[in-house]
């Protein structure tokens, strides 16, 4: 769910607010988000009927408040994948697969 709104959010705001924000809990209907800084919180604060119309009408009806706190941004993992080589003997075996199927279709 949280993610969702992180989603929902980013896209209300300001481009230059986008990576400014996290969306970091939600208690006792109240979303609370997080700013790296005062003055982005500032900003963010300025935001937040705003924010809270475009909650509502995705279906958040229950949130009534948002609180925006000061603290570090949690930096998302970036998902890095690297190729590995495949071996001798798995590459030998796909290519002997291949030529099987190949004369089983014909």
């Amino acid at each position: 769910m949280l993610l969702k709104v992180q989603q929902l959010l980013s896209g209300s705001v300001d481009p230059s607010l986008r990576d400014r924000f996290q969306v970091a809990n939600v208690r006792h209907h109240r979303l609370i988000l997080l700013a790296p800084s005062a003055a982005w919180a500032t900003r963010l604060r300025m935001e937040t009927p705003r924010l809270l119309e475009a909650l509502h009408r995705a279906g958040f009806a229950e949130l009534s408040d948002i609180e925006i706190r000061v603290a570090p941004l949690i930096e998302q993992a970036a998902v890095v994948r690297s190729r590995k080589p495949l071996s001798t003997a798995a590459r030998q075996a796909l290519d002997s697969m291949a030529r099987l199927g190949s004369k089983s279709e014909e």
